[in-house]
């Protein structure tokens, strides 16, 4: 579209004519008839006379020929060839962002997706700790795993073994964290030696499985981000 056809495409919007807007702008019937055949290019004074008589801003004017302007023709009145300006630079401002945006949620979904799939926050090995019961203040710490060693010759080991097994009390501790072969823990009664289970598990944890599906989401909005970016801001004028 050309801006002739434009001003005259806006004048029988408003529903006015050439005298009206003419007399309106504060010029000469004929001069705008030039205008609107593109047989004259307004001067910028001219160009926001027409605004005022249209009671536009420069952006309602652009607005209103999005993607349908001859730039060229358009540009060679100031006003608008500084919009054209504006319109680039933050179409640029708007580019490099996206695509900081994009870059960013690649980067950080990747290592999200890394940081869940390899365990390091919420690690999945699963350790058992059990203790077999309440070791008594005066009794030596693991009792219950070499109670024989204490039994004088003189006392039935057969006593002293349903002795131990009547005293007998699991206790299982699981822990994703790995708290050495063997650690005593205090309680009301005396202690517990807890020792670690040579079968160690393996347990999926929903915070790693979330990270995983958090960083791919991530990663996969961003790349999306890149692709389309080109459409989001190509200029339409």
């Amino acid at each position: 579209m050309t801006l002739g056809h434009y001003i005259k495409h806006l004048r029988t919007t408003a529903n006015m004519s050439q005298p009206q807007l003419a007399e309106k702008m504060g010029v000469e019937q004929s001069y705008l008839s030039k205008l609107e055949n593109d047989k004259s290019v307004p001067s910028n004074e001219v160009f926001r006379q027409l605004l005022d008589a249209l009671e536009l801003t420069v952006e309602d004017f652009m607005l209103g020929v999005q993607g349908q302007a001859n730039q060229h023709h358009f540009s060679q009145i100031p006003d608008i060839e500084s919009w054209y300006a504006r319109q680039l630079r933050d179409n640029s401002i708007k580019q490099r962002t996206l695509l900081y945006v994009a870059i960013l949620l690649v980067s950080l979904g990747g290592s999200c997706f890394y940081v869940g799939f390899q365990n390091l926050v919420f690690p999945q090995t699963l350790y058992e700790y059990e203790s077999r019961g309440v070791v008594l203040p005066n009794e030596a710490q693991d009792i219950f795993y070499s109670w024989s060693r204490f039994v004088p010759h003189d006392v039935d080991i057969q006593e002293v073994r349903r002795a131990m097994l009547k005293r007998r009390d699991i206790s299982i501790i699981l822990s994703f964290d790995y708290l050495g072969d063997e650690f005593i823990k205090e309680i009301e009664q005396g202690r517990r030696l807890y020792k670690v289970s040579k079968d160690v598990k393996q347990q999926t944890r929903f915070g790693n499985t979330l990270l995983q599906f958090i960083g791919l989401t991530g990663a996969l909005l961003g790349i999306a981000l890149m692709l389309i970016e080109p459409r989001l801001t190509r200029n339409k004028l």
